[in-house]
């Protein structure tokens, strides 16, 4: 056997060995830098990341390609050549031709072009007349990639909604704009801020987190719709708490491929025909599933959404009477149809077979995440497909606090004495995996068992603000004139001056506010009281207060300011209270066999 067989070898058996350890030893974690261009996750071509990297980054690289990549390709033939130089040769060639190749490929998908800032100024200067092309007849700019149709120039403020032409963009945004263009998403991202205030432990495999960072890294059509996958939107739709998500990879190419059909509002009569006949009958059986896309014409600015009757969710809802108070139902109020122009993605036949609903709808969802990811609707207020909008999440924390039947509860556990509290029976069913009302029953029948035979659980009363003024602020009286005796009287409400004059407190509050002369005798005005107002306060909590007294828990008493509150605390309806203190007091027996109550 020649040394050049066996170096042919040797090269062989290396590169085996090498590849085989870095399977070995490589991390099996996919992540999402995987799938860009750079493992960093960054691009360094100008608009495709926010601020470009440094010359040194080229530098490196150009070094690497020639110490490393290229002395490793040549190598064989710097090794061969003092033994064979004809199959050196042919060696080298081969490597040479291979790398020329490879170059220009690369020059063809224009990996290697990168825009310069010194060329922005002049670029800025020229001006393009540029229009956007709409589907429909007639000419148009229109070309379509993997089943996206793309247009030939962008708003100015919309740089996700469709392709741009470079020249067009770099004029009509500048790069005053550039740094500007993440702005736009502000609001949906102080909703994951603010989710991430209320909840520390919100995860990184979260829809809405998920969600955020794909649009803040990739804030362009150009750059997000290569990194649109499977394996992302399955991240997003595919959470166990959002449902029983089993959409396919084979069907993700079906869906992301459909094409869409366009209709220019306002509709004469037959494209009403035709947007009918799209949709399929509003009748049972022939109803169609699919995304709408509604897009404004002035300002490019869209809307996604999907639904699995689409015919009735557009004819009856968005092109009918019976909008709702939606984001988008009231831009469609103000600014009209007439302004904006509907894309429609119907689901194809094969998949309107699917008799089982929650199927179609899974589908139709990934559709409309795919597009609000490519899209980034500004009228879609939360960017995850199937989210509905609710009060805002600060809304719905001081909702929950301030609920008047909402009850503290703690939870001892009897092995390590550690008692933890949590501010409604909900909160402590989500921590403890049991249903609220598994919790609210075991505390209604005042068991003596343990909880789950660990817990000892106790109610805590939750202090509300009692609805009485200031004891230190002065009430609004009422001073009433008599013209004909050219008296004053003064009252501490208006509730009592009408009583004396026997008409109503509206009439007192109208004739004083218009300043009007009532029966062409009385004059009314306002009048400022201290004491009058305080005493009437005082004797208004005191009226309605009520007395507990616990004859299990050492006679102790408590006081509550009204029967409502006390109704509340002893975890009973609101009349038994009143219907209890209505009996004779000879007959009255404990209330639940535990409590003595009487009224103050």
């Amino acid at each position: 056997m020649s040394s050049m067989t066996l170096f042919i070898l040797f090269v062989n058996i290396i590169a085996v060995l090498f590849l085989v350890l870095n399977l070995l030893f490589a991390p099996h974690n996919p992540y999402a830098e995987k799938f860009s261009s750079f493992e960093c996750g960054f691009h360094s071509f100008l608009g495709q990341n926010r601020s470009q990297f440094n010359i040194k980054f080229f530098i490196f690289g150009l070094l690497f390609l020639l110490f490393d990549l290229e002395i490793t390709l040549i190598f064989p033939f710097a090794v061969s050549q003092s033994t064979n130089g004809l199959y050196g040769l042919i060696i080298v060639l081969i490597f040479m031709i291979l790398i020329t190749l490879g170059f220009i490929f690369e020059l063809g998908k224009g990996a290697l072009k990168m825009d310069s800032k010194q060329n922005l100024s002049d670029l800025s200067r020229k001006s393009t007349n540029s229009t956007i092309s709409y589907l429909g007849e007639g000419k148009t700019n229109l070309s379509c990639q993997g089943g996206l149709y793309q247009l030939g120039t962008a708003h100015p403020n919309n740089p996700r909604l469709f392709s741009t032409c470079m020249s067009s963009t770099l004029n009509r945004l500048g790069m005053r704009r550039y740094s500007s263009l993440y702005s736009k998403r502000k609001d949906f991202f102080k909703k994951i801020e603010l989710s991430a205030r209320l909840d520390s432990k919100l995860s990184d495999k979260n829809p809405f987190t998920i969600v955020s960072s794909f649009l803040k890294k990739y804030p362009y059509i150009e750059t997000a719709k290569n990194y649109i996958t499977f394996e992302l939107l399955n991240s997003i739709q595919g959470d166990p708490k959002r449902g029983n998500f089993n959409t396919t990879e084979a069907e993700f190419d079906i869906l992301r491929n459909i094409k869409p059909k366009r209709f220019n509002f306002p509709l004469n009569e037959e494209a009403l025909k035709d947007l009918k006949l799209t949709l399929g009958d509003k009748n049972r059986g022939s109803i169609k599933a699919g995304v709408y896309i509604f897009t404004n014409k002035l300002n490019g600015y869209c809307y996604v959404g999907s639904s699995t009757q689409i015919a009735v969710r557009l004819l009856n809802n968005y092109l009918g009477n019976n909008r709702k108070n939606r984001k988008i139902d009231i831009i469609l109020k103000e600014l009209k149809l007439d302004n904006f122009y509907l894309d429609v993605y119907i689901l194809p036949d094969s998949m309107l077979e699917y008799k089982d609903t929650s199927k179609l709808k899974c589908l139709v969802l990934f559709l409309e995440q795919y597009y609000i990811l490519y899209l980034n609707p500004e009228y879609n207020s939360l960017k995850v497909a199937g989210s509905t909008l609710g009060p805002e999440a600060e809304t719905l924390l001081k909702m929950r606090l301030n609920n008047p039947r909402r009850i503290k509860v703690s939870f001892t556990d009897i092995s390590t004495n550690v008692e933890t509290v949590y501010d409604s029976i909900i909160a402590a069913g989500k921590a403890l995996g049991k249903s609220p009302s598994q919790i609210s029953e075991y505390i209604r029948a005042e068991r003596n068992k343990p909880f789950l035979n660990k817990y000892i659980i106790k109610k805590i009363a939750v202090e509300l603000p009692l609805k009485v003024k200031s004891l230190d602020k002065p009430g609004t009286g009422v001073e009433v004139l008599d013209l004909t005796s050219n008296e004053k009287t003064n009252y501490s409400s208006m509730r009592k001056a009408a009583l004396d004059l026997n008409i109503s407190p509206a009439s007192v509050q109208n004739y004083l506010f218009n300043g009007k002369v009532y029966q062409d005798r009385y004059v009314f005005s306002k009048n400022i009281v201290e004491d009058v107002e305080v005493i009437k306060e005082t004797k208004q909590i005191t009226r309605n207060s009520i007395e507990v007294t616990d004859i299990q828990n050492s006679n102790s008493v408590t006081i509550y300011s009204s029967m409502l509150e006390a109704s509340r605390a002893l975890d009973c309806s609101n009349g038994a209270i009143p219907k209890y203190l209505n009996k004779c007091s000879t007959n009255r027996k404990p209330f639940k066999g535990r409590y003595i109550i009487n009224k103050l």
